[in-house]
């Protein structure tokens, strides 16, 4: 991984499993690829959509030809989200990043955006809004939230008090939501108290006995 700042950052200078998002299609007998652009999607992005037998042949394909295209080859390349700008630095490559986050903290960064894309449908956050407010704003909470996740079992991991840690990580995930995300859906009056219940199992399965975190940090 780089040191770089992502919207520094060349296309190539990310992995194939990062730039792609892959799944299995229902018989198990083909795995689905498409290029990753983030847990909500923008009318007319392009995904270069490829399958094969392997995830490993499926995400290489796909990857080949988001390549191919960014460098001008094929119908209608470059496709104007693989020329250098702002959705190309600032929207795919920001979520390429908290992918590589999650995997270079030992997790599986296409789970974690399926799990976000997911959310969509399930509104698990219990944000207010209308439904479109909240179909585009809970995936982005809960892509914040798998990145915190894994952030924090890397520090409870080096030692660090579980109570503190969490409560470090809860303060992150409220501010992302409230300062990077929240446009017009707002928490709901459970959304945190269901962030701290769902942290304080992780940290269980984790083999950690969390201490009943402080509420100050309740907005």
């Amino acid at each position: 991984m780089t040191d770089a700042p992502y919207y520094q950052r060349s296309l190539d200078s990310f992995t194939n499993e990062i730039i792609t998002r892959v799944w299995p299609s229902p018989s198990g007998n083909l795995w689905h690829v498409v290029l990753d652009t983030g847990v909500v999607d923008h009318p007319g992005d392009p995904d270069f959509s490829w399958a094969a037998k392997t995830p490993e042949d499926a995400v290489s394909q796909c990857a080949e030809r988001i390549r191919k295209d960014a460098k001008g080859i094929g119908k209608y390349a470059p496709h104007s989200i693989m020329v250098p700008g702002h959705d190309l630095h600032h929207r795919l490559m920001k979520h390429w990043a908290d992918k590589e986050t999650i995997r270079d903290l030992g997790g599986d960064p296409n789970a974690a955006v399926l799990a976000a894309r997911a959310s969509v449908e399930t509104n698990p956050w219990k944000l207010w809004g209308g439904h479109r407010l909240w179909r585009e704003e809970a995936p982005q909470l809960e892509m914040l939230y798998q990145v915190a996740l894994h952030q924090l079992r890397a520090a409870l991991v080096k030692g660090e008090n579980p109570m503190d840690a969490m409560e470090a990580m809860h303060g992150g995930v409220i501010d992302g939501y409230l300062n990077d995300i929240s446009r017009h859906a707002r928490p709901g009056a459970h959304t945190w108290e269901l962030m701290r219940s769902r942290t304080a199992d992780f940290v269980r399965e984790l083999g950690y006995e969390p201490e009943t975190p402080a509420m100050g940090m309740r907005r």
